[in-house]
């Protein structure tokens, strides 16, 4: 199971927001995360109509808790973040 999230990061001038993909250990344990990918992810597809849904999915991380990832790359396996609310357009 995985899903695109909203990710907070401190860098040396800031807050930073990125969505990146997250990966869960089943769908009975959502909150347990095997793996997130490092760098943010971009919408891709091999037609017109795959990019739209791949957008229309990251566009979905929006409406999630923020994941601050400074936080918590130290334990992937036992993510339990703490989470802020994610801003909604």
């Amino acid at each position: 199971m995985w899903n695109y999230r909203v990710c907070k990061e401190m860098t040396k001038v800031g807050e930073y927001y990125s969505i990146r993909e997250f990966y869960y250990l089943d769908k009975k344990h959502p909150h347990k995360v095997t793996a997130w990918t490092v760098e943010p992810s971009s919408p891709v597809g091999d037609t017109i109509k795959e990019l739209e849904a791949d957008f229309k999915l990251m566009a979905q991380a929006l409406k999630q808790p923020v994941i601050d990832v400074g936080k918590t790359e130290d334990a992937p396996a036992t993510l339990k973040a703490k989470e802020t609310k994610a801003r909604k357009k």
